[in-house]
């Protein structure tokens, strides 16, 4: 019998308290190591998602969730999928010198259409998700910011379509399965595309009076993954780090607009220092602990996401106003990296 997930994320926040010297100064990001323990356990029970769940061809899933769907649908939506893996195979490959078997273009011609990809659950509803929301496409390429592309209205629209989506995918409690996958669905589109994140920080500078300057720096401190952080006093040197603490974002919304230079370069610090200590632990540990959580039955799973991570009850009701709108479109190209829209029949 295994560990119960809780003394698994006990475990997690020992470690991190011996680990990190500065651990009392982290009240100033408005969060703690428990909070930082229980961001690993939730990204553990991803990794443990992605190595053990079951895969099968997209028409085992077309027939089972989107029965009337026609084949080009779900071929579009390989397509723009399969530009994006390519491009993230091709960072890794600059950056780390390997490429990713699973991250490669399979087959797709033929008969093998719809059976080139194994999938999971969580693949495939990111695929209806991408397919059904036409947000996630503007907001890739970056059309949503010219006003010329997407107008006021169009883009009220497009965000509605979109919390509509989510809606539907808000799992019921007592659905264990679904509460892991739709949660793991929400978590990958967010911290990919940040909908809700920008969001939040636009409402945040309409409270400063929509400053003339975005803090896009600060908002990268907070959000933005890191390629390299270098060896410090307390730990090696972790190649690609991030700290996606869905949670606790909000927490610092505010803080982005009023911290002197000072104040805010410290919590700097403490961000980054947060991404290295937990991404050198996920890193370093990750196939022991992934083992523990995959001995975990579904049920100590979901309770755990819904006690720790139920990321359902901080999602915003959007209000676009034109000047919301505005600031969005200044804020977003400066924070995102924009892709290249792919060529897709």
């Amino acid at each position: 019998m295994g560990y119960p997930i809780e003394s698994i994320a006990h475990a997690m926040e020992i470690l991190f308290q011996e680990a990190y010297p500065s651990e009392g100064e982290l009240a100033a990001l408005h969060f703690g190591v428990k909070d930082l323990a229980a961001q690993l356990v939730f990204e553990l029970i991803f990794e443990d998602y992605k190595e053990h769940s079951s895969r099968h061809p997209i028409d085992y899933y077309i027939k089972r969730y989107d029965i009337d769907a026609n084949n080009r649908k779900y071929t579009r939506a390989i397509n723009y999928s399969q530009h994006y893996r390519t491009a993230s195979n091709e960072t890794i490959e600059a950056v780390f010198g390997i490429r990713l078997p699973e991250l490669e273009r399979v087959d797709m011609e033929g008969k093998n259409r719809f059976r080139g990809y194994p999938l999971t659950t969580l693949d495939f509803l990111g695929l209806k998700l991408q397919s059904e929301c036409k947000l996630l496409e503007k907001l890739h390429v970056g059309q949503i910011d010219d006003s010329h592309k997407v107008s006021e209205g169009r883009f009220r629209e497009m965000f509605s379509n979109y919390h509509e989506c989510l809606d539907r995918l808000e799992p019921r409690v007592n659905a264990q399965a679904d509460v892991i996958t739709n949660t793991l669905l929400y978590f990958s589109t967010e911290t990919h595309f940040l909908i809700d994140f920008l969001y939040g920080i636009v409402v945040a500078a309409e409270r400063h009076g929509f400053p003339s300057e975005v803090p896009s720096q600060r908002i990268i401190d907070i959000c933005g993954p890191e390629v390299l952080v270098p060896s410090t006093e307390w730990c090696p040197a972790v190649p690609y780090a991030d700290n996606f603490m869905l949670m606790r974002w909000s927490c610092l919304f505010d803080d982005i607009f009023e911290d002197g230079d000072e104040a805010w370069a410290r919590k700097a610090t403490l961000l980054l220092d947060c991404k290295q200590l937990k991404s050198h632990v996920l890193q370093t540990r990750r196939d022991r602990m992934v083992s523990m959580v995959s001995e975990l039955d579904t049920q100590e799973k979901a309770d755990f996401i819904m006690d720790n991570y139920w990321v359902w009850d901080i999602r915003p009701e959007y209000e676009w106003t034109s000047e919301r709108i505005r600031y969005f479109r200044k804020l977003h190209p400066l924070v995102m990296r924009l892709s290249e829209k792919p060529r897709v029949k």
